[in-house]
């Protein structure tokens, strides 16, 4: 269950600059996740161990979360072009579906009746704060339940590679949903409706069905608090 806690901080953090009381309820639902997860690591602790131990896991988790968004955030800022490494990927995907994709550099270029349309793989374009941040909760998880620094590195490779999966593939949905928008309105109209697909606070949800997707693997790879290494990956 500690995968539904990190989930609902991760979004948490990202949703607090665009709807603070959704971000509340987010942070408040991941809290509620944490004390069942803690009743149920062994032994029940007294209530002033277990709210001690809540609170803890959640000021690490606001710490290393706003250190992680805020790192990516400046990244993003620095950094306007596309990522070689998901352009291509993107690209890949994209002409294993059939559609007439090229890639230079960190853009995609996809063509359509209209002419081509370009896409930049860049951070903001591919909402990595979201990953991101999952990625920096589960390594505080880790460290804090897992005995050995081998076993915490071993489990956050096959983390990040999963994250990188649903990168490609939230990116991917991204831009078939741009694409099916102008088939379906007519790129000839003066304005397309394509604000939603431009909107931070309104993108970053097209993470959430992938990452609940792949909900299982992430459990097995997150244990739960005190049980040393209870999730065998195998």
């Amino acid at each position: 269950m500690i995968f539904l806690s990190i989930l609902a901080k991760t979004f948490a953090l990202a949703l607090a600059p665009f709807h603070i009381g959704l971000a509340a309820a987010c942070w408040m639902a991941s809290m509620i996740v944490d004390v069942v997860v803690i009743r149920r690591a062994g032994d029940t602790p007294a209530l002033p161990s277990m709210a001690c131990k809540v609170l803890l896991w959640n000021a690490a988790a606001l710490v290393i979360g706003l250190a992680a968004i805020t790192m990516i955030s400046y990244a993003a800022m620095r950094w306007k072009g596309g990522i070689p490494v998901f352009s291509h990927l993107l690209g890949g995907m994209l002409h294993l579906l059939g559609m007439p994709a090229g890639v230079h550099e960190g853009r995609i270029f996809v063509t359509t009746m209209a002419g081509p349309l370009e896409f930049s793989a860049s951070i903001d374009h591919l909402d990595l704060w979201i990953p991101g941040t999952f990625f920096a909760l589960c390594l505080t998880w880790l460290l804090v339940a897992l005995p050995s620094l081998g076993q915490v590195f071993a489990r956050l490779g096959t983390i990040a590679g999963l994250l990188l999966v649903t990168v490609v593939l939230r990116s991917g949905l991204w831009v078939l949903l741009i694409i099916g928008t102008g088939e379906f309105t007519g790129y000839e109209t003066d304005e397309l409706p394509f604000r939603p697909f431009v909107d931070e606070s309104a993108m970053m949800w097209l993470y959430l069905p992938f990452l609940l997707a792949a909900g299982m693997l992430f459990a097995r790879l997150l244990p739960a608090a005190g049980s040393g290494d209870r999730a065998p990956l195998n």
